[in-house]
């Protein structure tokens, strides 16, 4: 009795053996172990994180137990996500997550709880690793989050004013966030 191994796929030659005490007889069959193809093994984390402005680097892992060479594939993917082989690269810019102008942003913005929306954005993306004939597929979300830019101020830097002459100062002043910012 034999029960041939996932390693055993290909031809095989067993000899038999009988006797009945005075002759024996032996024979060669010839057995062919087909191969059954095991679906790859993959493991994800519910989520990924990063930050916008720096790089997200993921060594997806997985296995197949046949040896097989893996094709991996990104569905939903960030459209400038790289994959090369089996490892996603992907650095979110700093407008990944933007704010919209309209009167209900610019309001919660000039109030201060917009920055509360904007913190993290979800990308649900699936994984799908194939191996001979069998694939695997599973989901991960990316979540991106909200890097908040300092303003930048421009003035003039040097003044000269008298004695009890009013001095009036004028910055201009923007946000590369698109955030409402106060002068004091």
């Amino acid at each position: 009795e034999w029960t041939p191994s996932y390693n055993d796929a290909g031809n095989h030659e067993i000899k038999v053996t009988v006797s009945d005490g005075e002759f024996e007889i032996e024979k060669t069959i010839k057995v062919t172990v087909k191969n059954i193809d095991r679906e790859p093994t993959l493991t994800v984390p519910e989520f990924l994180h990063v930050m916008e402005g720096e790089q997200l680097v993921w060594e997806i892992p997985t296995n197949d137990p046949d040896g097989d060479e893996l094709k991996v594939k990104i569905h939903n993917a960030p459209d400038t996500a790289k994959l090369s082989k089996k490892t996603l690269t992907w650095s979110p810019t700093y407008d990944e997550i933007s704010r919209s102008s309209n009167f209900l942003t610019n309001f919660l913005n000039a109030i201060r709880l917009e920055k509360y929306m904007l913190r993290k954005k979800s990308i649900p993306t699936t994984v799908e690793v194939c191996g001979n004939e069998l694939c695997v597929k599973k989901d991960v979300t990316i979540l991106v989050y909200n890097q908040n830019r300092a303003p930048s101020v421009s003035i003039t830097k040097n003044l000269t004013i008298t004695e009890t002459e009013t001095l009036n100062l004028y910055p201009t002043t923007s946000d590369p966030d698109g955030d409402v910012v106060k002068t004091y």
